[in-house]
């Protein structure tokens, strides 16, 4: 069992890793649109799908932290 424990952390870890990085992506495309001139629906498309990606592995990590 703490095999399993040690696995479904190193999964949170990971999956907490990847909302960092897409917490950074989505402020830096916030920052990019504030200070530049850009296709909105364009910026609007990559902002939506960057959130969607967001959501759905944050409810990987909260279901992943209900196990553990």
């Amino acid at each position: 069992m703490a095999l399993n424990i040690t696995e479904l952390e190193k999964q949170k870890s990971k999956l907490e890793d990847k909302l960092n990085e897409l917490v950074d992506f989505i402020n830096d495309l916030i920052s990019e649109n504030s200070k530049k001139t850009q296709n909105q629906n364009e910026y609007e498309e990559k902002y939506q799908e960057a959130v969607a990606k967001y959501e759905k592995i944050q409810e990987e990590l909260n279901n992943l932290t209900q196990i553990i």
